[in-house]
């Protein structure tokens, strides 16, 4: 058994092919792109959005889950209701079946099925009357319908929003291997994407073109638009004052992504990302002409920073803990977060999706789990993991925000051959989340741990 800091460093380095001492001599490390720019106009301009979303945060979450779960929970404990759609589960879950087996090359595709039908038919027609035909006026009603839009969008306790999320990213890997349907179908491949992220305020083709080519080609290192290496993981300020506020610039609105494929004359994706933010500011405009007031274009901006608060928040949790001067293979696993209990949520081969590029589909499951206890479990330089039980990404969220190391270390799954007290993993965990000063490393140190350049080939 080891102890922490015994394999790693500078002492395994010449276990592991390409690493380069962090200690030898090389060029200056050369300035990351998407290094944040401290300016006194940009500091206030990511204050007031890091402001506005917390508020919004604040006031949407009861708003739009407490009234679904305060007006389903009595439906759903009533016996008559539960009797009388007993009745119409049966061949509703038939019909889905078979439209599943029709519809989709994956036969065992019937939640994401469910999805598809949930947006077709409710909250596509919902957004459309409520933004383009129902006009809005300073009243109650008008609040109920945008609270009545909300709820649709996010379901109780968010749970329509996770499964959505999930839908579009695995819609957003799938369209690398020829997407999720069957030929017949070939239009309503990424229809949920297309449908309901601007809905969301989202962009389309963030799945596609920016998950996949930015951040999985990337994985966080300093080349990724969406890197948390630049930022204390474990501080408040960093996370709602600047790296989320950030995001909403560069990622939500498109146009770090823009940048990106312009200075990479990466054509294809970057007028794919054109086509996607004219079809979302073309939805706004339009909102814009119809209605008697400004209501809900602002309340479609609102939604956007929702939309930015709660993808981010989980986001921060997957890419929080790094340590540059352990060694390991650097290209796969340095900041990954894995939450490997069996719960709807915790995706818990987050480590081999990032590692194979899987798609997170069902027949994908398999593999990601002997890849997980393949390279976790039989780990040759004896890593410690960033591996977590007993909690979901938003509960790793709060604790880091809390600096909470000591509930983060009880939480904290030692690998195979690691010994540690309580004391050392609280150390190890506040040592990853500190802000990586990669200006004090040498480029070459930076290129052969993963720092900089593609860790996978897709464009």
């Amino acid at each position: 058994m080891c102890k922490p800091g015994e394999g790693s460093a500078d002492q395994a380095d010449e276990n592991i092919p390409g690493l380069v001492s962090a200690k030898a001599p090389g060029t200056p490390a050369r300035r990351s792109l998407w290094e944040p720019v401290e300016h006194p106009v940009t500091n206030v301009l990511y204050a007031i959005i890091g402001v506005s979303s917390v508020v919004l945060w604040i006031i949407d979450c009861p708003l739009s889950t407490r009234p679904c779960s305060i007006l389903f929970k009595p439906l759903t404990d009533s016996k008559k209701v539960q009797a009388f759609f007993g009745k119409l589960r049966l061949p509703y879950v038939w019909a889905e079946r078979a439209l599943t087996k029709i519809m989709f090359k994956d036969p065992g595709d019937t939640a994401h099925m469910r999805l598809l039908l949930y947006v077709w038919f409710v909250v596509v027609p919902f957004h459309v009357y409520l933004h383009y035909v129902y006009q809005w006026g300073y009243d109650l009603k008008t609040v109920g319908m945008m609270i009545a839009l909300s709820t649709v969008n996010y379901g109780p306790s968010f749970a329509t929003a996770k499964a959505f999320f999930g839908l579009i990213h695995l819609e957003g890997h799938a369209a690398w291997r020829g997407g999720l349907m069957k030929r017949p179908f070939w239009f309503l491949e990424r229809s949920a994407e297309w449908m309901w992220t601007p809905i969301q305020g989202a962009l389309p083709e963030g799945p596609r073109t920016f998950h996949v080519c930015m951040h999985h080609k990337y994985f966080n290192n300093l080349d990724d638009l969406t890197c948390t290496l630049f930022y204390d993981r474990a501080s408040k300020k960093d996370f709602f004052l600047k790296f989320m506020p950030r995001m909403y610039v560069l990622r939500t609105l498109g146009f770090g992504m823009l940048y990106h494929f312009y200075l990479k004359k990466s054509w294809k994706n970057f007028k794919r990302q054109v086509v996607a933010m004219v079809w979302v500011y073309a939805q706004v405009a339009l909102a814009a002409l119809l209605q008697p007031t400004w209501l809900p274009v602002i309340h479609m901006l609102a939604m956007q920073l929702v939309y930015t608060m709660f993808y981010f928040v989980n986001e921060w949790g997957m890419h929080a803990f790094i340590d540059p001067l352990e060694s390991n293979n650097p290209f796969l696993e340095k900041n990954t977060t894995i939450l490997p209990d069996t719960n709807y949520q915790s995706e818990a081969y987050h480590l081999s999706h990032h590692a194979k590029n899987t798609s997170y589909a069902a027949k994908d499951k398999y593999k990601e789990q002997k890849f997980y206890e393949v390279e976790v479990n039989t780990d040759k330089n004896r890593r410690q993991y960033n591996c977590f039980s007993g909690m979901v990404y938003l509960d790793l969220f709060k604790k880091l925000m809390k600096a909470d190391f000591d509930s983060l270390a009880e939480h904290l799954v030692l690998s195979k051959n690691v010994e540690m007290s309580h004391k050392e993993k609280v150390e190890l965990l506040k040592r990853r989340t500190r802000k990586f000063d990669y200006r004090s490393y040498t480029q070459e140190f930076l290129e052969s741990r993963g720092f900089y350049g593609p860790l996978m080939h897709v464009e």
